[in-house]
């Protein structure tokens, strides 16, 4: 499996993992990773983390994927015991499944297709075509596509997005800000996306790193 090292550099540069590994005993068999957390990370948006990784490195498929969440701690009430809590954890995400680039003059439109749970929805922007906007155009279909998943109430936009090439051994990469605006407030979310052959993939998969978790919660 040529991909295990690039597994494992991508992993242990996520936020909040402090050590990963791939074992893979049996060439023939399966590869296990294992994660370590930090003390403070968040272990439900890491494990969203771990798995876009997964699908964007070694074409991991989320739509089926069932990854078990590690145990944390149950939450204590207001007299110190500690009081049960069921969470319930989304089982599937906005995948990407499609990626166009139509050029006119200086112009550039991308569209980009998602799927979630057997639903599609396409989303496009507009803007130069030049190699540092087309990827920002990317991000903004990508949010124009999501939009088409979420209540009227509910506002995301793309505040900065910033592409950083491969350099000194360090694997390029993509990273984002956006905030969401809805009833309960305004929210402010940081994702980020391996750059590989292309900017404006990466993108889209770094918006979907930054909303996925939130998106779950707002789409119940």
């Amino acid at each position: 499996m040529s991909k295990i090292p690039d597994i494992q550099t991508a992993v242990r540069a996520l936020q909040g993992v402090r050590q990963a590994s791939v074992r893979w005993p049996d060439p023939d068999g399966p590869a296990t990773l294992r994660v370590e957390f930090t003390d403070d990370a968040d272990r439900d948006d890491v494990t969203g983390s771990v798995l876009s990784t997964l699908e964007e490195i070694a074409g991991v498929d989320l739509q089926s994927l069932e990854l078990p969440l590690p145990p944390r701690p149950a939450p204590e009430d207001e007299g110190g015991r500690r009081t049960a809590m069921e969470e319930g954890r989304p089982t599937a995400r906005p995948v990407l499944v499609g990626l166009t680039v139509d050029r006119e003059d200086l112009e550039a439109s991308v569209t980009v297709r998602l799927s979630l749970g057997g639903a599609r929805v396409v989303g496009r922007a507009d803007g130069l075509a030049t190699s540092r906007t087309t990827p920002r155009t990317a991000a903004e279909a990508v949010l124009v596509a999501l939009s088409e998943l979420l209540p009227d109430t509910v506002r995301l936009q793309l505040d900065w997005l910033e592409v950083t090439e491969a350099s000194g051994g360090r694997p390029g990469l993509v990273q984002c800000v956006v905030t969401c605006l809805s009833p309960a407030g305004e929210e402010t979310f940081v994702g980020s996306a391996l750059l590989r052959e292309d900017p404006r993939e990466a993108a889209v998969r770094a918006i979907l790193h930054a909303l996925n978790r939130r998106l779950q919660q707002l789409l119940r």
